[in-house]
């Protein structure tokens, strides 16, 4: 049997078809104060499930639920680029919440070690890459068999500005900041910026711009090839 974990489980649309699985315990972890007494509501007759009223996010304490008319748009950030997408979309409440951890969450009401295997749902707009990441750190991602994720882990959602997001996780992702950075493509072409372990864009910006290295494969075909590069300054 394994645990079933839902982060953002909302109304608990999935909990029926879970009540029938073979699960050992389901964790629905929803910070909306409304959904989340629903969902206690439903499950009060079912002691292997339990309900954490909370927002995951990077830290825990004290944040702001904001709650739009379009309930997946719904989060700790402001949808800015769906609001670009969804004119209509509308600010309905703002609620103050508790936040935890991704790493807490796990220690306080995920298995134990040496328990079952982890189905995890994912539905935390702004939020899913910063808790996967977390997972991954603490060793834990390696323990989810099954993993869904019901929003894209780089979201509309202004969780952090978008070079703070690729020189945090773009990179390793191997994201372009912008069309005329080829990321893959410089790492590739330049070898020794990845062996010094460099961030590619800001190897460019203090080092590759000066000693003539292309940005991408259309950029200057006079700058050096793949494999002829000047090593890295360190």
């Amino acid at each position: 049997m394994h645990t079933i974990i839902h982060i953002g489980a909302g109304e608990g649309s999935r909990l029926a078809e879970w009540l029938q699985a073979d699960a050992r315990r389901i964790v629905l972890v929803e910070p909306h104060p409304v959904l989340a007494e629903r969902l206690r509501q439903a499950a009060s007759d079912h002691s292997h499930v339990e309900v954490v009223e909370a927002a995951v996010a990077a830290a825990s304490g004290s944040c702001e639920l904001l709650e739009y008319n379009l309930p997946q748009a719904s989060g700790l950030h402001e949808p800015t680029e769906l609001k670009r997408l969804f004119p209509g979309l509308r600010l309905l409440q703002r609620h103050a919440v508790t936040a935890t951890s991704a790493r807490r969450l796990m220690a306080e009401h995920g298995p134990d070690e040496d328990e079952a295997p982890i189905h995890l749902e994912l539905h935390a707009p702004g939020e899913g890459h910063a808790i996967l990441q977390a997972l991954m750190e603490d060793d834990q991602l390696s323990r989810v068999t099954q993993l869904c994720i019901s929003a894209a882990v780089v979201s509309c959602h202004a969780a952090m500005p978008p070079i703070e997001h690729y020189l945090k996780f773009g990179t390793e992702e191997r994201r372009n900041p912008g069309p005329d950075f080829d990321t893959d493509w410089y790492l590739t072409s330049y070898p020794d910026v990845a062996e010094n372990e460099m961030n590619p864009l800001v190897h460019y910006i203090k080092f590759g711009h000066q000693e003539g290295r292309a940005t991408n494969r259309y950029h200057h075909p006079s700058l050096p090839a793949p494999g002829e590069a000047h090593g890295a300054q360190a």
